[in-house]
């Protein structure tokens, strides 16, 4: 992730830092300094529900890190960065994934005009998603768990500038964020993001690897800002239903 991608991204979202033991780089020898961290790359496949806001592109609708461009998709494990959370890149690679946004809800805040591709026509963008500390139920002995996403640099046809999408519910099991911003969820808090957490048979001597289904059920809205630059704030530019199901496999055997 480029410098500008971690402190815009980090100025949206803020989430979660936390230790891993298991994470941890063990020594190579040299004056006990820690051996080289890659964070666990990802295949990230968004599925083909029925009214899905999301597709994929003319490659498929499989994303796999360091496959024709794709970036970060790993979980953050490494001491640098132990968020355990799960990202995707796909700006200034040769994938892009397909958006349908509807018009906004009744009663949503749109500080400007409302964005010309809200009108349920699916457009084709390059956005940095994140979804907020994946292994939390499986560190706190829970199957399925509730968390927050979004994507950063949303850009739809038109427009010059970056959008944010959200689904920040005020109520998720990972600690509330040390920055929301105030009317992400106005005037409806119904942004919840639901994780079901499928360990792997590695972890007792198989072959099968670690999985995450990620879904966003049809009753549920993300918020979407217009990027704010310099001193000027993000722009609320309305809630949307967005309904969307992600499977999330690991590439390798986790450490826990």
């Amino acid at each position: 992730m480029s410098t500008r991608k971690i402190i815009v991204w980090g100025a949206s979202l803020v989430l979660l830092v936390a230790g891993s033991a298991g994470a941890q780089g063990k020594g190579n020898g040299a004056a006990g300094k820690p051996a080289p961290c890659t964070d666990p790359s990802l295949e990230i496949t968004i599925v083909p529900i029925a009214g899905s806001a999301l597709a994929g592109d003319s490659k498929g609708s499989v994303y796999t890190n360091g496959v024709d461009g794709v970036f970060n998709a790993v979980i953050h494990l490494c001491p640098s960065n132990p968020t355990y959370d799960a990202t995707l890149g796909v700006n200034g690679s040769q994938r892009s994934i397909g958006f349908t946004f509807p018009q906004a809800i009744a009663g949503s805040i749109i500080a400007g005009p409302s964005p010309a591709w809200a009108n349920g026509v699916q457009f084709m963008a390059k956005p940095f998603m994140n979804i907020r500390n994946i292994l939390w139920g499986r560190m706190h002995g829970q199957a399925t768990f509730t968390t927050r996403m979004g994507f950063g640099f949303l850009r739809g046809p038109g427009d010059k500038s970056d959008s944010n999408l959200r689904f920040m519910a005020p109520l998720a099991d990972p600690p509330p964020d040390p920055y929301v911003p105030l009317d992400v969820n106005l005037p409806s808090d119904t942004a919840t993001v639901t994780v079901q957490d499928i360990p792997g048979s590695c972890h007792t001597g198989g072959s099968g690897l670690d999985s995450w289904i990620v879904t966003i059920d049809p009753a549920f809205v993300g918020t979407l800002h217009k990027a704010g630059t310099g001193k000027n704030p993000d722009l609320h530019s309305g809630q949307y239903t967005m309904s969307f199901q992600l499977l999330i496999k690991a590439k390798t055997c986790l450490p826990f």
